[in-house]
Order: C-alpha cells, then structure tokens, then sequence
C-alpha cells in the first residue's frame, strides 16, 4: 500500500495532470495543495456529482412487500455502503453492540453492500456475540440484531422506512449514499470527512434555514469519539427527529446528472475549440 500510494502520488498523478487538459475533482479536497498553489490550479474546473435524480425519485416512490417485513423486525439503523476498510463499518459493529446492550436491545441494524470485509463484519458479530442474518425472512428475526443484506437496485426503500441512516466512513469523496439519504427525509449520522462536510456546507449555503437532520462527528478511532456516537444516536432514535423541508429535492439537484451534465457539455466544446 505505501509503495503504490508513492508511486500513484509522485509519479503517476503528476503526469496525468500535466498532460491533461482540464482536471475535474469530485470535491475540492480531492485536489493536492501542491497542485492547487501551482500553475495546474487554472486546469481545475470543480463540477459537482452525477446521481440520477429521476432515477432516485421513481425507487423513492416504488412501493412493495418488504414494507411489511420491515414494520415486523421494528425500529432499526441503516448503513448502505461498500463494504470496504476505510468504510468504517466494523468500529461501527462494536459501537451497534454497546448501543444494545446499555441503550436499547431492540434496535436492529441493516447493513446494504457487499464488498471485500464483509465476512470480517459477521466474524466480528460472532466474537461479539451479536446474532445476525442474511435475511429478513428468518423465523429467528426477534432475536437477530444485525442483518446483512448485501447490495440492493434500490436501497432506498430500506433507508427511507430507517430511524437513523449511518454514514461511519474514514474518507470519503463525494457520497452518493449520502445523498440518497438526505432524498430519504431520515436523521443522518457521519463522519466529519471532508467528502461528507463539502456536501452539508453546500446544503448550508443553499438554503441555512433547512438543513436537514444531519451530523457530522468524529471518526470512530477513540474512546470519546464512541461516547458522542453513543449519545447522538440515542437522541436520534428517541428524538422524533422529522426533517419536514419538501426542499430536499432541490438540495440533491445541485449533486445530480440532470444539473451538472450541463456543465461537462460547455467544459467539453471549450476544450474542443481550444484544440
């Protein structure tokens, strides 16, 4: 890993930008100081993500049968990610298995994604004692905690019907499950990363008056970081938090295709008068 992040930082990442023609970061933060002080900084153009906004609207919409599996199973926690290391999901297994057993023993956890550690996520729930699940359809659900449900076409259906939508990355670029969360009208919880701030500071900026539930703490790395998770989810679950803005549509627009496709247009047919 240190070898190729070298490599990737000193050698490749220079050359690609002094060959490019124009450098398009999905968040400011993605881009190097060092490139940001130097003359390349005139090839940076920040266009914001590309997310289907029609297309999240219509699986918003979309009714079904697991309404019903969910009402049976009560209140739960979503997480809808990659199962990757920096994703933060096994430090935010340990902090689900503290919150059960000092807080609330009913809440349940539903985790959407597939990816690389998510059988180290279920070794964890079976050092923990955790009892878990790769169906909602068990006839155990009263006593499950943890359901690992893998990757979903439509996770908001899972995410909209949560109490709490949790977002424990260690870094982040520009999060479309963030964004599909904030669709969802549900109390979000995340990491202060600067992928996760570039999206709430842009909601600030858009309209102050309504930001939405959302936020931001420490990372899960310390002992005090876990007391103010701890805290903040239990006030999340029992707060009755409701985000009532019907604005939220207008927050994702400025993340999504129909907004931004514009701008990748007018920077491709100035890069292709140049030439």
């Amino acid at each position: 890993n240190i070898i190729s992040k070298f490599y990737w930082a000193y050698f490749l990442q220079p050359i690609i930008f002094l060959k490019t023609s124009a450098i398009v970061p999905a968040a400011p933060h993605l881009i190097p100081k060092q490139i940001n002080r130097s003359y390349l900084a005139k090839k940076i153009y920040f266009i914001n993500g590309l997310i289907d906004l029609k297309d999240l609207k219509n699986k918003f919409t979309q009714e079904s049968n697991l309404n019903i599996n969910l009402k049976k199973i009560g209140k739960y926690i979503c997480i809808s990610s990659a199962i990757l290391k920096h994703k933060g999901i096994i430090e935010f297994i340990h902090i689900f298995n503290s919150y059960i057993k000092f807080y609330n023993p009913k809440i349940k956890l539903i985790i959407l994604g597939d990816g690389p550690n998510l059988n180290d996520c279920k070794l964890i729930c079976n050092k923990l004692s955790i009892s878990w699940s790769n169906n909602l359809l068990n006839n155990k659900n009263k006593k499950t905690s943890i359901f690992f449900l893998g990757y979903k076409k439509n996770p908001l259906e899972f995410i909209k019907n949560s109490k709490v939508f949790i977002f424990p990355s260690f870094d982040e670029g520009l999060s479309n499950q963030l964004l599909e969360a904030i669709l969802c009208n549900v109390p979000i919880i995340a990491t202060n990363c600067p992928g996760n701030k570039f999206i709430v500071d842009n909601i600030k900026e858009s309209d102050s008056k309504n930001t939405p539930p959302i936020k931001l703490l420490p990372p899960l790395s310390s002992k005090s970081s876990k007391k103010i998770w701890l805290q903040v989810i239990d006030n999340f679950i029992n707060g009755n938090i409701i985000f009532k803005n019907k604005g939220r549509e207008k927050i994702v627009y400025k993340f999504s295709l129909e907004e931004n496709s514009k701008k990748w247009i007018n920077l491709t047919e100035c890069l292709l008068k140049e030439k």
